[in-house]
């Protein structure tokens, strides 16, 4: 059964600058003071708004669909973010700034599956908060 999903253009329009918010803050390292005090604030609606507008795209497929569309969106979500963090370990092993005992800390592993606090790629935290979500 096909069902007709009325497409709203300017939300796909409103992520895009959402996504170009959410970059300002990781760059607010080139503002000056002044600018910051502005842009910063500004910025920090990015991420929540790009949460809630992925959950009203994500809403109708899965209601269609529910369970098939839920593990295929999972799994591809958690390949891509497994992937991510293989690659961040083996960096981090390489610049000596992690070992084979803080590798298997249970304290380690306790903080990112229950809290999603991460000291490898600590800014794959969307991806984790994505799969919690």
């Amino acid at each position: 059964m096909e069902s007709k999903r009325n497409v709203i253009h300017s939300l796909y329009l409103l992520k895009f600058f959402l996504a170009v918010l959410i970059v300002c803050i990781h760059m607010q390292v080139f503002f000056s003071p002044d600018v910051k005090a502005v842009i910063i604030p500004l910025t920090r609606i990015g991420v929540p708004l790009f949460f809630i507008i992925s959950g009203y795209f994500f809403y109708p497929r899965f209601r269609e669909n529910n369970n098939a569309y839920l593990k295929r969106q999972l799994l591809k979500i958690t390949k891509v973010t497994s992937v991510a963090i293989v690659i961040y370990l083996v960096y981090s092993f390489l610049k000596g700034e992690m070992t084979i005992s803080s590798l298997v800390s249970i304290k380690r592993w306790g903080l990112l599956f229950l809290f999603n606090v991460s000291t490898v790629g600590v800014h794959l935290w969307y991806l984790l908060a994505y799969i919690y979500v």
